[in-house]
């Protein structure tokens, strides 16, 4: 009996949908925000975004997204998750 309801529980738990990282929408915020535009914009696209000014981005808006305004830190991080996304070859 335990078995059945252990059953349950983790079906019930798998059709739960996964949030995207906080750092994944924290971008995403950043980079949907019109009043950004001039700093950073989605590309013509709209699947990859380009950093028009990285010191503004650095210094202006980093910090009000991440605990950091450190530039090199946000591409790496930002590499991470491309470098998952790309195929293998």
């Amino acid at each position: 009996m335990a078995a059945a309801s252990m059953d349950v529980e983790m079906s019930s738990h798998a059709a739960k949908p996964v949030a995207p990282a906080p750092f994944l929408t924290k971008t995403f915020q950043l980079v949907d925000d019109p009043c950004t535009d001039h700093v950073v914009s989605w590309g013509e696209d709209g699947a990859t975004f380009v950093v028009w000014r990285p010191p503004e981005f650095a210094r202006d808006l980093l910090p009000n997204y991440f605990k950091h305004n450190n530039f090199s830190s946000f591409v790496r991080q930002l590499n991470t998750y491309v470098s998952e996304c790309l195929p293998a070859g």
